[in-house]
């Protein structure tokens, strides 16, 4: 597994049975506690109402306009599956009758009749190309067409061309400050770490094992961000730790720490823990504490980096996507 540290959707954390899994094979008790070498970042909670209504920031967003209230019934057979994909595969949104907050018009157990609709286009998708003014041009067209029998017209909040141009912001913002920040710890010549002793470290440090096989230092439940704060893997394929192997004398030459900038709650605040968890596998473990696969953990280097994170998380806020907001969530 490479050293570059990428994460996906916020996942969540290890399930009973895993728990009870890496217990059973391997004992999770650690030899000594050192969790307050990693002491809780000191974040603002979540808001505690969420509304699941069109995203301007990031799509396109255009109203369906109707005086009349719209069941849910004859929604969706206008704007079936099929014709949503043949839209661009916009998400459909919904303001419910008598209600404040939006609303996902095809989720279950929604009510049925909506007041407001809205269409939302992703105008900087992770996979696959964002559509162009043209396309949007062209789906407008078509959804004109299909609203007819609903008694709604497709109302856009932006022109074409200025969606386009945002899409390419996006991207470029994206682009820019994807940052993933990782440590290499790397065994001294002709050696490698005994993953038993590295799963008592990790644990000690109050890490745990879970997702993806890996080891995670968790966040904690109603604060913004990742799910994982930093991950600890293996460099050498295939890059996990199952208990099984672990428990059967797995060894390794390298293995890593990283986080995403974006979707970190606290860049600065986790990159120093991170450091910290670095150090103390240092010591317990030996070898070399690297940046990277190449520059020395100095005292030196490690404040360049720190400012690099600090850099990335401030152009971010400025740009209007504070790292781990639910708005950098989605974006990145």
């Amino acid at each position: 597994m490479s050293p570059e540290f990428r994460v996906g959707e916020r996942q969540a954390v290890p399930s009973t049975e895993d728990a009870a899994r890496a217990e059973r094979v391997v004992g999770t008790p650690p030899n000594k506690d050192v969790s307050h070498r990693l002491p809780p970042l000191t974040v603002a909670p979540e808001p505690a109402g969420r509304d699941y209504g069109p995203r301007p920031w990031l799509e396109f967003i255009v109203d369906l306009a109707g005086a009349a209230p719209c069941s849910r019934c004859s929604l969706l057979s206008v704007l079936s599956e099929q014709a949503l994909a043949d839209l661009g595969g916009p998400e459909l949104y919904g303001r419910p009758v008598g209600e404040e907050a939006w609303t996902f018009v095809r989720a279950a157990e929604v009510p049925d009749r909506f007041h407001e609709l809205a269409l939302g286009w992703n105008l900087a998708p992770r996979m696959g190309d964002p559509p162009d003014a043209w396309e949007l041009r062209r789906h407008k067209e078509h959804l004109s067409r299909l609203l007819r029998p609903l008694g709604r017209k497709p109302r856009p909040r932006e022109t074409t061309e200025q969606a386009k141009e945002r899409g390419a912001e996006l991207i470029r913002l994206r682009d820019n400050w994807d940052v993933g920040v990782a440590l290499v710890l790397r065994a001294p010549w002709l050696r490698r770490y005994d993953t038993r002793e590295l799963w008592d470290a990790a644990y000690a440090l109050g890490m745990k094992w879970g997702h993806l096989d890996l080891f995670h230092w968790h966040n904690r439940p109603g604060l913004p961000g990742d799910e994982h704060l930093f991950s600890l893997w293996s460099v050498e394929e295939p890059g996990t730790f199952a208990p099984e192997r672990v428990a059967a004398g797995m060894t390794v030459p390298e293995v890593a720490l990283g986080f995403s900038v974006p979707r970190s709650p606290d860049p600065v605040g986790v990159f120093d823990r991170m450091v910290a968890a670095g150090r103390y596998f240092q010591t317990r473990l030996g070898g070399k504490l690297l940046v990277g696969q190449v520059a020395i953990a100095s005292e030196r280097t490690l404040h360049l980096w720190r400012g690099r994170v600090h850099t990335a998380a401030t152009e971010l806020t400025a740009a209007g996507f504070p790292p781990g907001s639910s708005k950098a969530m989605q974006l990145f």
